[in-house]
């Protein structure tokens, strides 16, 4: 798939994506939206602090230049835990 594609991929699995794809849901199930609203400062301090506390090193500081392929900013650290994952389960739990 072409970059600008992958790029749009990978914001539906941050929270701003996560509230967009929850939207339509807000006039049908409005408790789901709230509850995103009510979960996520703490799944940002879950997320954020975990990222200090563990200091994991992201493929683009372990692996070789030409063996993946980069979209975006090319990130070295704070790899873990996973932003994705922890707005991925979030939505879930939500």
């Amino acid at each position: 798939m072409p970059p600008r594609l992958w790029a749009a991929v990978t914001v539906c699995g941050s929270v701003l994506g996560a509230i967009a794809l929850l939207a339509p849901t807000l006039k049908t199930q409005p408790r789901w939206l709230a509850s995103v609203f009510l979960a996520a400062p703490l799944a940002t301090l879950f997320s954020e602090g975990g990222k200090r506390a563990f200091d994991i090193m992201r493929p683009a500081g372990v692996l070789e230049p030409g063996s993946f392929n980069l979209i975006g900013q090319k990130l070295y650290v704070h790899a873990f835990p996973s932003g994705h994952s922890v707005t991925a389960f979030v939505v879930a739990a939500a």
